[in-house]
């Protein structure tokens, strides 16, 4: 998978809703345009009526739960928000104000949701998307971009702290503390040595941040004024970062090559791949309870109930497919965006109702 396509959705957004389980993807721009730096972000509503009843597209590439509130990202169909456990769907485009059709990222903080959008450039078409926030339901956005000082408008996931807003983008890591009005940088360095500024992934835990780049996985204490290198995927058996899940001790780094497990807070890493049991090495999204390890691959889902010791990997079981793009769990409920709409499952993934 292309690491700039997304972070495991996020599953990130778990972190603002269920921080004890955290977890770290075509449609045109917004008609209502980006917003300027200086009087920029005003709500725009499209002037059209949300779609309801199925999801707008069922390729899901992120999730987001609070409550009995569903959000998803999907690709090319815009948001959809569910209140009644993915029976039915309201779904937000750009006709809506929402900047771009694709949502790699959601994230639900409070009544506000947080969607980051965005479409890698064509020739000579740059990127098209950034971020998108609405404080009423999807009704409408406030778009922001590179006109504002974003790193780049391909946006792959957001992670909220108060009123910091952290927006991971190709661009870098970048910080907003006035509503995305103005953005600075975060970065964690590229210790590949190559360049690179994409970063599929944030997290926040507490009051610890984490970042996935292409060369390692990262961890501030100062809200990103300075990072440690975590783990150097660059000299192992991995390379990008693009999925994160913390829960007390136990640390996960999904990337394109295999799971990096700590169980020690961050001091050793393990990594586990195809050889371990594994479904598929290329891991997008990730989940954990501290002891059980859930991680979503383009082959399923695979399951560890002693920290990567051992898997059990599912690929059906009700699953809408067994592409899974992202993942979080809230309590003892596991949601898994699929390339075949929302699965949710009330028994540790064993079986699954799927949405549509």
């Amino acid at each position: 998978m292309d690491s700039t396509k997304k972070c495991g959705s996020l599953i990130l957004a778990a972190l603002v809703i269920a921080a004890f389980t955290a977890g770290c993807g075509g449609g045109g721009a917004s008609s209502g345009g980006s917003s300027s730096p200086s009087g920029g972000g005003s709500p725009t509503g499209g002037g059209s009526t949300p779609t309801t009843g199925a999801l707008g597209n069922d390729d899901v590439r992120s999730i987001a739960v609070s409550g009995s509130t569903i959000c998803v990202g999907t690709f090319g169909g815009g948001l959809s928000t569910s209140t009644d456990g993915g029976t039915s769907w309201t779904n937000f485009t750009t006709a809506n104000g929402l900047a771009n059709n694709i949502v790699n990222g959601v994230t639900l903080s409070g009544s506000t949701i947080y969607a980051a959008t965005g479409t890698p450039p064509e020739g000579n078409t740059p990127a098209a998307g950034g971020v998108s926030i609405s404080s009423n339901g999807g009704t409408s956005w406030s778009n922001f971009t590179t006109a504002n000082g974003l790193g780049n408008d391909e946006v792959s996931q957001i992670a909220v702290n108060g009123a910091s807003i952290y927006a991971a983008n190709v661009g870098g890591l970048d910080l907003s503390t006035n509503g995305g009005k103005t953005w600075t940088s975060r970065t964690p360095p590229d210790i590949t040595g190559g360049g690179s500024t994409n970063v599929p992934c944030v997290l926040i835990s507490g009051s610890v941040m984490y970042a996935g780049n292409d060369g390692a996985l990262s961890r501030s204490t100062n809200q990103g004024y300075d990072w440690t290198a975590l783990v150097d995927t660059v000299g192992g058996s991995a390379n990008a970062v693009i999925s994160i899940a913390v829960s007390g001790t136990t640390i996960c780094a999904g990337t394109e090559k295999g799971l990096l497990v700590s169980t020690d807070g961050g001091e050793h890493f393990t990594t586990y791949t195809t050889t371990n049991g594994l479904g598929d090495n290329d891991v997008e999204g990730v989940a954990t309870d501290g002891t059980t390890i859930y991680a979503g691959t383009p082959h399923g889902l695979s399951i560890s109930t002693n920290t990567g010791a051992s898997w059990t990997n599912y690929t059906a079981n009700g699953l809408g497919s067994p592409d899974i793009q992202g993942l979080v769990l809230s309590g003892t409920t596991l949601y898994a965006a699929t390339g075949h709409g929302v699965s949710i499952s009330t028994n540790g993934g064993t079986s699954w109702t799927n949405h549509l």
